[in-house]
């Protein structure tokens, strides 16, 4: 299938059942310690382009479909860590822009001396009761249905 699974049957004949099932190869630990990957078959596994086909187009001549469902199996995740990578570089860089803009606001209230106009304030962190009417209470009805009953109201 391309993914590192196959489909296969409990016999040869169109109308018994399909199974999916997933290859892996076999680790061999016989021998200690195991060999790490040479970087030149990492970076056949990691490229894009054409040495990567010719090492997917070659793998399957092993004779051994695991291995093919292997290579496949981690280019794909590899694309996958490198979407996430860049994902993560965008994010950080949004962080970052937020983290200067709130500095400047921040440069801003304090050249103001906000914090010196209401000093009454220290020490009182819960000011819901101080808001004004017009602030948003998510915890008060705002639909006549709600009020009222209906549908999806109280009776």
């Amino acid at each position: 299938m391309g993914n590192g699974k196959v489909v296969a049957r409990a016999r040869e004949h169109r109308d018994k059942p399909e199974y999916v099932v997933s290859l892996y190869l076999q680790a061999d630990y016989s021998h200690c310690p195991t060999t790490p990957l040479a970087p030149w078959f990492v970076e056949l596994l990691q490229t894009r382009g054409g040495p990567y086909h010719t090492l997917a187009e070659e793998a399957p001549a092993l004779n051994n479909p695991a291995a093919y469902a292997e290579v496949e199996r981690y280019h794909h995740h590899h694309e996958r860590h490198i979407e996430l990578e860049v994902d993560r570089q965008a994010i950080i860089t949004k962080i970052k822009r937020e983290d200067n803009t709130l500095q400047g606001i921040k440069s801003c209230i304090e050249a103001w001396g906000l914090h010196e106009q209401l000093t009454h304030l220290e020490g009182c962190l819960n000011i819901r009761h101080k808001l004004p009417n017009w602030h948003y209470r998510p915890w008060q009805p705002n639909s006549r249905r709600h009020c009222q009953g209906g549908p999806e109201g109280p009776p």
